[in-house]
């Protein structure tokens, strides 16, 4: 298999009838089940960490296609940050609801809160 650096060798595109603006649009989960593949193959990620990266590219893509009626391979930078700012915003509505509730005594996304480190976390799972 290729090294992921290099270009898809070939992926047919046909634009879609109705004179779709987004000629990429229909094949994502071709490009995203190539991609998990190559992830796969050349860097030996668990399944779950696949699992993952593939539901976030899925929900990307229907987020780009419903929104800007654009897909993944067509979005634009301004696409992707505000589908990441508009993510953010509602992980922040939702642990202030769960502090509001009593759910939670801390909110993970605070601003100026330290990320956990990657170690704390996997102490924490072990424990």
């Amino acid at each position: 298999m290729k090294p992921a650096s290099e270009k898809i060798d070939h992926i047919s595109v046909e634009p879609q009838s109705g004179g779709a603006a987004d000629p990429w649009q229909g094949i994502s989960a071709d490009v995203i089940r190539r991609f998990v593949d190559v992830l796969c193959t050349e860097r030996g990620l668990p399944n779950g960490v696949l699992s993952a990266y593939r539901a976030d590219l899925d929900a990307l893509d229907r987020w780009l296609i419903e929104t800007k009626q654009r897909t993944l391979v067509s979005a634009t930078d301004a696409d992707v940050r505000e589908y990441l700012s508009v993510s953010l915003s509602c992980l922040r509505a939702f642990y202030g609801f769960l502090v509001n509730a009593g759910c939670r005594d801390d909110d993970p996304t605070e601003p100026g809160r330290a990320p956990r480190s990657l170690s704390a976390l996997q102490r924490d799972r072990e424990h």
